[in-house]
């Protein structure tokens, strides 16, 4: 068992390094549009373009579940089972747009593009600090699902310049980003979890459950520019507070729900649950995303960017992780209620 057990994982290794490759070069592709955003739109127009983009994490949130839910009808086996068709599904999409970019997307021309030697430009790159930062992150995001780094001493070549950390409430704004995709993947994946495994429903069926939290993401992303406009709002941290401490209020919601879905309690409890929770922490990412953008200079929106989604990640990744632990608090992991309550 032991040795069919080694195998198995070390089947797995390649997919895993894959996924990792994957995951870097779509991380790549965030920084690299709010520095396009930053740079093509007025200073005035910035919170719009933000929250639309913004817009794109919305759609993927009401859509991929139910994408996914579709695939949950492939029955066949081997190279057409339902698994290896998410990742042809990525494929897919992913391609046809890369190659569109290539003729679409305008170039932009760093501060430094002109008057800089190559030898100048490799140590503004820093790719000491970089490689150093980015195994350390591998280590810890693995570390924390499966059971600081320093750039150089000369402060104006490091990966993240001091300066930035001097930003006015820079700090406070990256340890909320902590909590940026957290409520979402730790509410959706024990509930998608609970639906197939407890009431034995469909993945389709599931995804439907879960989709209007989609629907409340994208409203706001779709009203809070202009109720930002009406009401001349200039600062986000009433936004940012007041969004966090709803969010994770609706968390009660489900600690008294019993984790029932039945007799009217999936209308009761669960779906008022995921559309104000929803709603709150789209409003908070926003306000988070749009906050750090708005405060660095545009040749600087490149690692503010970066540095944010790390945070996010980061965030995701732990609390995925402490959620886990307290899963198998009792026997019966997402099947027992009383574990679910526990890592609520």
């Amino acid at each position: 068992m032991d040795r069919y057990r080694t195998h198995c994982d070390f089947r797995l290794v390649p997919l895993i390094f894959r996924s990792a490759l994957a995951g870097i070069a779509g991380a790549g592709t965030i920084p690299s549009a709010f520095r396009l955003i930053v740079s093509k739109f007025e200073p005035e127009e910035l919170n719009v373009a933000f929250t639309i983009f913004g817009l794109s994490a919305a759609v993927t949130n009401g859509t991929g579940l139910i994408i996914a839910g579709l695939f949950g009808f492939i029955t066949a086996g081997g190279q057409l089972s339902a698994w290896r068709w998410v990742f042809r599904m990525f494929a897919i999409i992913c391609i046809p747009f890369s190659l569109l970019t290539l003729g679409s997307v305008p170039k932009i021309k760093g501060e430094s593009a002109t008057g800089t030697s190559t030898r100048e430009k490799h140590k503004r790159l820093d790719m000491v600090g970089t490689l150093t930062m980015l195994f350390a992150i591998i280590h810890i995001i693995l570390g924390l699902t499966l059971g600081a780094s320093y750039g150089f001493r000369i402060h104006q070549y490091a990966l993240i310049p001091s300066s930035f950390w001097r930003i006015r409430n820079i700090k406070v704004v990256m340890a909320l980003a902590l909590g940026g995709f957290t409520w979402w993947n730790m509410y959706q994946s024990v509930l998608v979890e609970r639906f197939l495994k407890v009431f034995i429903e469909s993945p389709i069926i599931a995804a439907i459950r879960i989709f209007p939290s989609g629907i409340a993401v994208v409203a706001v992303a779709m009203m809070m520019p202009r109720l930002l406009s009406f009401f001349k709002v200039q600062s986000y941290r009433w936004i940012i507070s007041f969004g966090s401490i709803i969010a994770a209020s609706t968390y009660l919601l489900m600690i008294y729900s019993k984790g029932e879905i039945y007799d009217n309690a999936y209308w009761r409890w669960i779906l008022p649950d995921l559309l104000v929770g929803s709603a709150s922490a789209m409003a908070v990412y926003l306000g988070t995303n749009i906050t750090v953008m708005t405060s660095v200079p545009p040749s600087m929106s490149g690692v503010a960017c970066g540095t944010l989604q790390v945070f996010l990640q980061i965030g995701n990744a732990t609390g995925l992780s402490v959620q886990a632990g307290f899963l198998i608090l009792n026997e019966g992991s997402v099947t027992n209620f009383s574990n679910v309550q526990a890592s609520y």
